[in-house]
């Protein structure tokens, strides 16, 4: 925070001055000088970053604003007297010297708006207890990539973290960041093969959890020795749900999109299957094991190669989510798998339209949310119509 003002005062107006002055006086070369400066400053305290969980962040403001409630009354308590012309007058200046006075009305207004917030948060708190799913799926918006989280009681599975590239990640960028704004533990890292979009910040995410159980469909190892092979027939149960490997058949050295870990998840009401980038020729070798489910994760981004009718003829989906980015230059999801799952009325969701969606598992329901919707302000609308 201290970061900002150095900005608004200094960067800003600098900037600002380069560009109506076409650079004079250096004023570009300044500007940069003293974004090195300021990067430098930063990177100093990086590693002294608190990470505050969001149900953290709720109890800590609830904390704060009663303990400034409380602060208000101790410094400001007065006797009730009559108020006159006086108290109106009195300068309408904030302060917690016990020797100064504060006029009833600004005293009021404080009060009520620190108690406000606490109420806010209080409620906003409550209501995400009450409202608790029995477990969630969530869809990371991550571009042209895979990231999944299964979660429950605070706990996780990553199903592929993204891509990476020579400077960072997605896992860094977004997966690791998700993770502990939600206060989540980390307990499993699958990888449904071995292609970057899919596995480029395994590394990173092993590095930031490294107790974490690694299961993936190759012998890759990615710094990990201690792993779990997804071959066909692995069956686990994490947090009550069973978790049953349907393919490959074989490990390899290397995991394509024909090899990819493909994983069935049952809670005993409802069936999620995650199918990486596996593609027509691999689902065939798990149609077979497969019935009715609930939510499809579309393979290889609504790839042509992917989501056959076959498939889709014993699964009949009612959800399907499609991790994709926007304006890829291989145009998907393509229209004829979107249009093939219209035709089993299955309901397409796409994270290049909608960013990151959420399913929350109920009992009886499955409810939808996401980052983008038809109330999002325009601007977060630009890069397409909201589906209705």
């Amino acid at each position: 925070m201290l970061i900002v003002p150095l900005f608004s005062l200094l960067l800003v107006p600098l900037i600002l001055f380069a560009l109506f002055t076409n650079g004079a006086l250096s004023s570009w070369w300044l500007a940069n000088q003293l974004i090195d400066y300021f990067t430098a400053l930063l990177s100093f305290f990086q590693n002294y970053w608190i990470n505050i969980s969001h149900p953290i962040a709720c109890w800590v403001s609830v904390m704060l604003g009663g303990l400034f409630i409380l602060l208000m009354y101790w410094v400001y308590q007065r006797k009730h007297q009559p108020r006159g012309v006086y108290d109106y007058l009195k300068p309408r200046r904030f302060s917690l010297k016990s020797d100064r006075s504060l006029s009833p009305i600004l005293y009021r207004n404080i009060c009520f708006i620190a108690l406000l917030g606490v109420i806010s948060a209080s409620i906003g708190f409550a209501l995400q207890l009450l409202n608790k799913p029995n477990w969630q799926f969530e869809t990371l918006d991550i571009g042209q990539g895979l990231a999944n989280l299964l979660i429950k009681d605070r706990h996780a599975i990553l199903y592929d973290t993204g891509a990476g590239w020579k400077e960072s990640n997605m896992a860094e960028i977004e997966v690791i960041p998700y993770l502990k704004r939600q206060g989540l533990q980390l307990d499993w890292l699958i990888l449904s093969h071995d292609d970057n979009d899919h596995s480029g910040g395994a590394s990173a995410v092993l590095q930031a959890y490294p107790e974490v159980k690694l299961m993936m469909s190759s012998q890759q190892n990615y710094g990990k020795t201690d792993r779990t092979f997804c071959q066909q027939g692995v069956e686990f149960q994490w947090q009550g749900l069973q978790i049953k490997a349907l393919a490959p058949k074989q490990i390899v050295q290397r995991a394509k999109n024909t090899h990819s870990c493909v994983l069935l998840v049952d809670d005993g009401s409802h069936k999620l299957l995650l199918t990486g980038d596996a593609d027509i020729a691999e689902e065939t070798q798990f149609i077979s094991q497969l019935d009715k489910i609930d939510v499809l994760q579309v393979g290889h981004y609504g790839s042509k190669t992917s989501t056959s009718k076959a498939l889709l003829d014993k699964t009949h989906p009612r959800i399907a989510i499609i991790s994709a980015g926007r304006w890829n230059q291989w145009h998907f999801p393509h229209k004829v798998v979107t249009e093939r799952l219209k035709q089993y009325q299955s309901a397409v969701y796409n994270t290049a339209i909608l960013g990151q969606i959420s399913l929350l598992f109920y009992p009886d329901k499955i409810e939808l949310d996401s980052a983008r919707n038809p109330y999002s302000p325009w601007f977060e609308q630009v890069v397409g119509k909201i589906p209705d």
